[in-house]
């Protein structure tokens, strides 16, 4: 590739105290990644950036920072030419420790409580955690006994009532009582509590064996005195957010013991592991503080795959998790092979392959999931078996390993003369190399992910910006995997990840990491610089968008009362007490980007005006050209232009080249968060009520609640 501005600097320079936010992404920093700094003001963006950039730099010797790196950051976070991880923007530099690492996969220790507890804990510092489910990491898992649990709590409590009210207080022990068990008030000690419920029920022969006279059983029991965490409401300082109370704990260790119970009677299975991170999930997003961000998998030749492939379109027990069915090279030889198998136990499971597939797309024509994860693609170059993947579904991990994200913003790079900046773009990548591989020297709290950490340093550097990539070059995002330049620009850039990664490695003495390129979402951290998501097209050229806001919180009430003065229009949730939905007619930013390149707004192309098959093409090309760990990204489709039969086909030819596939349906229903207008019912919107230009609405935020930092 040949360098067409050879200066960085000519198209990422820090012009004043204020970067170019996207149309709402100072409100996304200001909720999600701001903080209050020791004089008790708050962080502005050049705070932000610097203290990152300076936390980051810290983590290995100053020998090893490049003269002039650190400008180099900053230049480039600062303007938006490239964004580290939500985690990295939260915590990087902060005083203290640094934990640095949003997602998680949740292994199978020697003991059952590991798995849980690990979940737990994960959740709670704000991170997401997958896991596989599968019958053969369960199998060796027995519990032994039925263990009550008691929860007390001092009636000065404030939220002794709401206790009470709930039916969540003993009624055989009061908070007086000395053999019972204070709950400390702080992430360890509900992670102590979890743990030690579930060792009781794991232990073949438990201690402290109580006679219930009801059952004339003698069962073993553990009382909690809640009375010791902070009332709901209450600041909390380390991770933000405020107190969700003793409430959720309470109902969390109930329904812990009932879980147990069922499975001492009916054994440890897939469903049981589910059925108990769910309720783990369950108490920590109670808070309205963070979300619970899962992945949850299974094999699909497991004896519980029927239950699983249905297990969110029956019921919404597991609305705290996305599903994904693990297959591997034997499934897709059974889908894609047309021969006939010789044994009958090969036919057998040829027809249960195709079973499951079929239910796999119908499920997504449905409501989106489960998705597809080929484990045996996703351990090829692998050291050790990856077993799942992150919530999101980008980066597949061994058990106990971390996420380790930053992402390179493509449309940055391209000047509004429709100019690459290649040895900018290449420059942005060798950064983002070396910062993510410095990353992997924070604070990790679990031994055995520092153990896997230390041992893999693995990292994935992402794309955001690339429908803005295109369009600004009056390339059709439907028509990319067809130009041999996108191809080149991603192969080569691989390269310099790659070649980056081995040098400095080799200086840091160091293991080179075991991959280093991925595909992640990029959802609030695209928000923030207004540009396109992931490798997703333009959702429209024209829509409205909808934004829900509580009238009883205050702080969103506040929120919802400046949308009104600004001459929004707003209307009453009908399906939600208390929500009001603001409504924005809204134009794609790029299509006034290229209007004043004199380049036709045809060129952001709108999802709906892309083919399903491009979609998976675009997928290919960046899995076999970017990305050696994996891609997320969501096809939207419209289900009645489509069937299963012709689904499964379109997508058969690819499940052995994509490491991930994941189809949502479109359905119209009442307000939705997007919906596509004309340019004709946009003009008439806009006379009517205040417009917004640009992608301004965080997906996460449309119900008014925070994402995952």
């Amino acid at each position: 590739m040949t360098q067409l501005l050879p200066d960085i600097s000519k198209i990422l320079s820090l012009a004043s105290t204020e970067p170019t936010w996207g149309p709402n992404g100072k409100d996304v920093y200001e909720r999600t990644y701001q903080r209050i700094k020791a004089d008790g003001t708050k962080e502005t963006w050049d705070d932000t950036v610097r203290r990152v950039v300076k936390g980051n730099l810290s983590l290995v010797p100053a020998e090893r920072i490049e003269a002039g790196e650190e400008e180099e950051l900053y230049n480039l976070f600062y303007n938006f030419g490239a964004i580290p991880g939500g985690r990295h923007l939260w915590m990087s530099g902060v005083e203290g420790r640094q934990f640095l690492f949003n997602c998680y996969v949740s292994g199978w220790g020697d003991s059952l409580s590991d798995h849980f507890a690990f979940t737990f804990n994960q959740l709670m510092e704000g991170g997401g955690v997958g896991a596989n489910y599968s019958s053969k990491y369960l199998k060796d898992y027995n519990v032994y006994n039925m263990v009550r649990v008691h929860i007390v709590c001092s009636p000065e409590h404030e939220n002794y009532k709401d206790l009470e009210e709930a039916g969540l207080l003993s009624s055989v022990y009061v908070a007086e009582y000395g053999g019972a068990i204070e709950v400390d008030d702080s992430r360890e000690g509900w992670v102590e509590a979890l743990t030690r419920t579930i060792d009781l029920s794991t232990e073949y022969q438990p201690a402290g064996y109580k006679y219930d006279k009801d059952t004339g059983e003698y069962l073993p029991e553990l009382i909690f005195d809640v009375s010791n965490i902070r009332a709901a409401g209450k600041r909390i300082k380390t991770f933000g957010g405020t107190s969700a109370g003793p409430v959720p704990f309470a109902r969390m260790m109930t329904q812990v013991a009932m879980l147990l119970s069922d499975a001492w009677l009916n054994g440890v299975s897939g469903p049981f592991a589910m059925d108990m991170d769910h309720t783990i999930a369950t108490c920590v997003v109670s808070g309205n503080v963070r979300r619970s961000a899962r992945m949850s998998i299974m094999h699909w030749d497991d004896p519980w795959i029927n239950w699983f492939l249905t297990c969110k379109q029956t019921t919404l027990s597991h609305w705290s998790t996305n599903i994904s069915v693990e297959i591997d090279d034997e499934f897709v030889s059974y889908i894609q092979d047309s021969s006939s198998p010789e044994s009958e136990s090969d036919i057998a499971k040829r027809n249960r392959a195709r079973q499951v597939y079929e239910a796999i797309v119908y499920g997504m024509l449905e409501n989106g999931e489960p998705g597809i994860w080929n484990s045996s693609l996703s351990n090829v170059g692998e050291p050790n078996l990856v077993i799942a993947t992150n919530p999101c579904g980008e980066i597949a991990l061994e058990e106990w390993e971390n996420c380790n994200l930053g992402h390179i913003n493509l449309g940055a790079f391209v000047s509004n003369d429709g100019i690459v900046d290649y040895d900018g773009l290449a420059r942005a990548h060798e950064l983002m190399a070396r910062f993510l591989l410095r990353a992997t020297f924070g604070d990790i709290s679990d031994p055995k992910t520092r153990d896997v950490v230390l041992r893999n340093r693995r990292i994935g550097v992402g794309h955001f910006g690339f429908a803005d990539y295109l369009a600004k070059q009056k390339i059709l995002f439907s028509k990319s995997w067809q130009y041999g330049g996108v191809a080149e620009m991603l192969y080569t850039n691989k390269y310099i990840v790659d070649r980056a990664l081995a040098k400095y490695a080799h200086e840091l003495r160091i293991p080179v990491p075991v991959k280093s390129t991925t595909m992640a979402p990029t959802g609030t951290i695209a928000k923030l610089a207004g540009a396109s998501e992931g490798i997703a097209p333009y959702f429209a050229r024209y829509y409205i968008q909808r934004i829900r806001f509580s009238t009883v919180d205050p702080s969103q009430a506040a929120k919802l009362q400046s949308y009104k003065d600004q001459g929004y229009n707003v209307v009453v949730d009908p399906s939600t007490p208390y929500t009001e939905v603001v409504e924005i007619p809204t134009k794609t930013s790029m299509v006034s980007t290229l209007e004043e390149m004199g380049i036709a707004p045809h060129y952001a192309q709108s999802a709906d005006e892309v083919k399903f098959e491009d979609f998976l093409q675009i997928q290919a090309m960046y899995q076999k050209y970017w990305a050696d760990n994996a891609i997320s990204s969501t096809i939207n489709i419209k289900p009645n232009l489509h069937n299963v039969p012709e689904i499964m086909e379109t997508i058969k030819p690819f499940l052995g080249v994509l490491k991930g596939t994941t189809v949502f349906p479109e359905r119209g229903y009442e307000l939705p968060p997007l919906e596509r207008v004309t340019l004709a019912e946009y003009e008439a919107l806009r006379g009517s009520q205040s417009v917004l230009e640009g992608d301004a609405i965080d997906p996460d935020c449309a119900t008014g609640a925070c994402p995952v930092r």
